[in-house]
C-alpha cells in the first residue's frame, strides 16, 4: 500500500488535515519521502530586516526584493543621483568598494551594510571604502524541507524532521524544480495520520519568505516490510 500527498499554497508552511484520519497497519513500518518540490525563486535578500540606508541626516527604505550588487547600486543612484554614489564589486576578493558624496551610516540596525560586507561603521564622504568582509549577497545558502511525520535526520547532532535539503542554484525569477533521482525515505513516527505539515526553511531554521509564490510539494508514503 502506498499514498501520494500533494500540498500546495502560498506560504512556507503547508498543512493538510485528514478526517477521518488515515489509519496505517499497526504491524507494519511506513516511510515517506519527497518526490517533487516546485516554487519560483523570489526569495529576497533585502527585506524588513536589512532594508535601511542612512545617508547624512536622511534615510531610504529599499523595497523588498532579490538584488545583485549592480541592481542595488542602480537603485541608490536613482534616489541619490548617478554621480553621488558608486558600489563596485571586486570579483577576486568578493569585497565591495563604496564611494559617495554623502556620509553613509552603517552603524545603525537593519541597514544593507552587512550584505555588502561592511561592519557597523560610518563611511565618510569623498573617500573610497573597502568592505571588511566578502559580500553576503544571499543569506539563504540551502533550503531544508521539514515534515512533521518523520524522524531520523540530524543537524549538528540534534534530531530534526528534515526530509530533503538542497542548495539554491536557481537564479531569482526562475522556477526551482526539485525531483530527486533517488528519493530518501524516512520512518513515519505515527500509525494514525490526521495532519501533514511541511515547513520550508533556510540553513538556520528560519522560514523562507516566498513572497506569495505558489509552492507545491509532493510526498510518497509507502509500506515497508512487516515487523515480526
Amino acid at each position: 500500500m502506498s499514498h501520494t500527498f500533494i500540498l500546495k499554497g502560498r506560504d512556507s508552511v503547508l498543512t493538510s488535515d485528514f478526517f477521518p484520519p488515515i489509519k496505517l497497519d499497526p504491524d507494519a513500518e511506513y516511510s515517506i519521502g519527497l518526490t517533487d518540490f516546485e516554487v519560483y525563486n523570489s526569495i529576497p535578500n533585502i527585506d524588513d530586516t536589512n532594508n535601511l540606508f542612512y545617508y547624512d541626516d536622511k534615510s531610504l527604505i529599499i523595497p523588498t526584493g532579490a538584488y545583485e550588487v549592480g541592481e542595488l547600486e542602480s537603485y541608490l543612484q536613482q534616489k541619490l543621483g548617478a554621480d553621488n554614489i558608486s558600489i563596485t564589486p571586486n570579483m577576486p576578493t568578493q569585497q565591495t568598494f563604496i564611494k559617495s558624496k554623502h556620509r553613509i551610516d552603517f552603524s545603525k540596525p537593519r541597514t544593507i551594510g552587512k550584505m555588502l560586507g561592511f561592519g557597523r561603521k560610518i563611511l565618510d564622504p569623498g573617500q573610497e571604502h573597502k568592505s571588511d568582509q566578502p559580500v553576503m549577497i544571499t543569506n539563504v545558502l540551502a533550503v531544508l524541507i521539514e515534515c512533521n511525520l518523520v524522524t531520523g535526520s540530524f543537524i549538528n547532532g540534534i534530531e530534526h524532521h528534515t526530509i530533503h535539503m538542497f542548495p539554491i542554484t536557481t537564479p531569482p525569477g526562475y522556477k526551482i524544480i526539485i525531483t530527486p533521482s533517488v528519493v530518501l525515505f524516512f520512518k513515519v513516527i505515527s500509525k494514525l495520520i490526521n495532519n501533514i505539515t511541511i515547513s520550508v526553511t533556510d540553513q538556520d531554521g528560519k522560514l523562507l519568505n516566498l513572497r506569495n509564490e505558489i509552492l507545491t510539494v509532493r510526498l510518497h508514503l509507502k509500506k515497508e516490510n512487516y515487523t515480526s
